[in-house]
């Protein structure tokens, strides 16, 4: 099973907040209800990480790193490269997230700049 700190991990690299994750969690896909302390409980270690969540983080996971896979192969061969992140909002994930994925593909693609859209 995931470990709290594993969880916590996941969590941060994804961008996103105990209180975004818990948002996501109660309207997304996930279809699961859960509360503020559930999230510090289950990052404690104190209440075991149901496969449900597991498989939820997993899935964003797996997105996230679709997503950036898919932008540093756009982009690896170009100069002067602007990438134009969303505030928040976009694909349901708030803006955490989006410069989450622009930390990954700075990474991968050399002086990368990142601007927010409509700036």
């Amino acid at each position: 099973p995931m470990a709290g700190v594993e969880m916590q991990v996941i969590r941060e690299g994804l961008g996103l907040s105990r209180a975004e994750l818990l948002a996501l969690l109660n309207r997304g896909s996930a279809k699961q209800t859960a509360s503020v302390s559930s999230v510090y409980r289950w990052e404690g270690g104190k209440d075991a990480i149901q496969p449900w969540l597991e498989a939820t983080l997993a899935e964003w996971e797996d997105a996230q790193r679709g997503i950036v896979d898919d932008l540093v192969a756009g982009l690896a061969d170009e100069r002067d490269v602007v990438l134009t992140i969303p505030r928040d909002g976009a694909g349901g994930f708030p803006g955490g997230y989006w410069r989450a994925v622009a930390w990954l593909v700075a990474q991968e693609v050399p002086g990368l700049r990142v601007r927010y859209t409509n700036e």
